[in-house]
């Protein structure tokens, strides 16, 4: 059975390594690991790529990984792509944002809480 993903059908063999490591990542460490701080440049990279698959996967491991350090660093990434005309995108930018505040003993980050009251506002007045 063919893996397929995208336009063109096939991915190539760095996205599928790409995938298996985030897939990892997500499984194996939590917020609390020390490894995370070597991650983030990592996803910051893939969250400026050209591709938007590579942009999902890394807002879904940055959703699902999310530190403090991590959103406070990621945080101008993630509020670019909330206004990103890939709906996609928006998407897994929205999610992602969702998911780096399970807790109130975690503040939401400033970027994040400024785009979702704006967004709250303009939904207000429509």
């Amino acid at each position: 059975m063919q893996d397929v993903s995208g336009p063109t059908g096939a991915l190539t063999a760095r996205r599928r390594a790409q995938r298996i490591g985030y897939l990892g990542l997500m499984i194996l460490l939590d917020e609390r690991h020390e490894v995370l701080m070597l991650v983030t440049n990592s996803l910051k990279n893939d969250l400026n790529a050209r591709n938007q698959y590579t942009v999902g996967l890394a807002l879904c491991a940055l959703g699902n990984i999310c530190s403090v350090e991590m959103a406070r660093d990621l945080s101008p990434e993630v509020e670019r792509l909330l206004a990103s005309s890939n709906s996609f995108i928006r998407k897994k930018a929205a999610l992602c944002c969702t998911r780096c505040v399970p807790s109130p003993a975690r503040p939401l980050p400033a970027t994040c809480k400024a785009q979702s009251a704006s967004r709250l506002a303009r939904s207000a007045r429509r």
